[in-house]
């Protein structure tokens, strides 16, 4: 049976962890974020080439053909009377300490019997083995690899978009034959251990948050994490799946889904904390402090992982 003092003193309990609570999210929302005019991932295609015998001295650049000239992003096809520069570079001095420049009037000069066209786009794969198109690839392209040393172009079929982020592997064994053929190589593993990493970050940001708010009874702690753990698998799963599809452009639709699917986790959480809660511990617990403590645990868990994506954009 309550009493009049427990009432006051979960009251004033309730008050202090709030106040502390409060003072947490606050210091995690003034934390300095590196701010990009053009901010959030973009799509990309990442090819990585299989080392081949013969190939250890030998410098080899690569490129997508846009099919039909498809433009995405920043990037055209030749324009007559105007100078060719490759994208990131300032001016044609810088891009030839790069680009040689008999490498760049070799990809000018090729014509694909497809109509695949050239975008100013480059890279030289000798050093990294890969070819990184990181920001707004074509959707339909073919890889152009070109081998000065030898004179030799070699290029794929034409391949579609299948991920926000198309990873790839080429084996350029017969590089010579002037085809190369690309395998999907999306790192599963990867993605799998990054939303480990991510659900356990979270389960600890909310335990902690259940500690300081006083629930520290075995079958309290267990039931939260219970819940935790259901919620944050169905939340994660959900974005790596967006992930893998769409992709998660800050600012665009993608992104209001993820805040949708972050208040739908705040709802479900809140409701089962607010009834059952109090259920699983013997000292009196209020249900308004239930659904405090998920509102603030989700809020801070969320902000936490913003900041930690701007940190380590590979982890999230």
């Amino acid at each position: 049976m309550k009493t009049r003092h427990n009432t006051r003193a979960l009251r004033h309990e309730g008050r202090r962890w709030l106040c502390y609570a409060f003072v947490l999210l606050g210091l995690l929302l003034l934390l300095p974020v590196q701010a990009r005019a053009d901010i959030g991932p973009k799509p990309s295609v990442q090819i990585g080439f299989t080392k081949t015998w013969g190939l250890e001295d030998e410098r080899y650049y690569g490129t997508l053909l846009s099919k039909d000239g498809q433009i995405m992003g920043p990037y055209h096809t030749q324009e007559e009377g105007t100078p060719w520069v490759w994208w990131g570079y300032e001016d044609q001095e810088e891009m030839n300490q790069a680009i040689p420049p008999e490498v760049t009037e070799a990809f000018l000069s090729y014509q694909d019997p497809e109509g695949f066209q050239l975008l100013n786009w480059c890279c030289d794969c000798t050093e990294t083995g890969a070819l990184i198109w990181n920001y707004w690839p074509p959707e339909t392209y073919k890889l152009l690899l070109y081998f000065p040393q030898e004179d030799i172009f070699c290029v794929s079929p034409a391949y579609d978009h299948y991920a926000y982020d198309s990873y790839y592997t080429a084996n350029l064994a017969r590089y010579d034959s002037g085809t190369v053929t690309l395998e999907r190589n999306y790192p599963y593993g990867d993605e799998l251990a990054s939303l480990v990493v991510r659900i356990v970050l979270t389960l600890v940001v909310e335990m902690a948050l259940a500690l300081l708010f006083g629930y520290r009874e075995k079958r309290l702690l267990g039931f939260i994490a219970l819940v935790n753990l259901i919620t944050q698998l169905g939340l994660n799963g959900a974005l790596n799946l967006m992930h893998y599809t769409i992709g998660m452009d800050t600012g665009s639709f993608q992104m209001l889904s993820f805040y949708a699917l972050e208040l739908a986790v705040l709802v479900v959480e809140a409701v089962l904390y607010g009834k059952l809660l109090p259920r699983f511990s013997e000292k009196p617990q209020g249900r308004a402090k239930a659904v405090w403590y998920a509102l603030l645990a989700n809020v801070i868990s969320c902000v936490l992982g913003i900041r930690l994506a701007a940190w380590l954009p590979g982890l999230f």
